[in-house]
């Protein structure tokens, strides 16, 4: 299905997704931590 010619292609937007979702689990996590500290 994908074309070895995109495969960097689609490992860099893997990457970017994967970060995406890091700094939203992130995010997530630290406003949970912000309301056990108020």
């Amino acid at each position: 299905m994908w074309s070895t010619a995109s495969s960097s292609v689609h490992k860099k937007s893997f990457a970017e997704i994967g970060k995406g979702f890091f700094v939203l689990y992130m995010k997530k996590e630290w406003n949970k931590g912000a309301n056990n500290r108020t």
